[in-house]
């Protein structure tokens, strides 16, 4: 699933056509039947949106093209468009998963060059030719940090 969040709520919403007039912004190929299902997470005026994908390679491009768009809310009609309106397409994450991409980030920040998430798992990568680790819990953390620690230490 994907969240859509930046998206404020209006009195009356058809979310699948908020999802298909994004796709177009995209210029990619989406109709009502590659989604299974979108919707708010809650009431807030500003809660994301939730879609479910009927295939994941259509999730996929959504969520690749969403991650190189600098989309706003103007591009879609919806209001006038400033840096607070922009849209963000971001994978929908379990709290846990939610959780350790948070620790992961806050942790190893200025650490690591690279924290991002991949089909619902966090990865960190120290710089551009260094290899990418899955981070699962607080003890991969930690490890990441000893090996820098490590590798450092070398270092003249």
């Amino acid at each position: 699933m994907v969240d859509i969040v930046g998206v404020l709520r209006f009195d009356i919403e058809d979310t699948d056509k908020i999802v298909l007039a994004i796709s177009e912004k995209f210029n990619m190929d989406l109709c009502l039947d590659d989604i299974e299902i979108s919707h708010r997470v809650s009431n807030h005026d500003k809660a994301p949106i939730i879609v479910k994908f009927n295939s994941r390679r259509k999730r996929d491009q959504f969520l690749s093209e969403g991650k190189q768009s600098k989309i706003t809310t103007e591009d879609l009609g919806y209001q006038e468009g400033n840096t607070e309106n922009r849209i963000y397409i971001n994978e929908n994450l379990t709290k846990m998963n939610k959780d350790i991409f948070i620790e992961t980030k806050i942790k190893l920040k200025g650490k690591a060059k690279y924290i991002w998430i991949k089909n619902g798992k966090t990865y960190v990568r120290r710089g551009d030719r260094c290899k990418a680790f899955l981070i699962k819990d607080s003890d991969d953390i930690s490890n990441f940090e000893e090996e820098i620690r490590y590798k450092h230490a070398g270092e003249p």
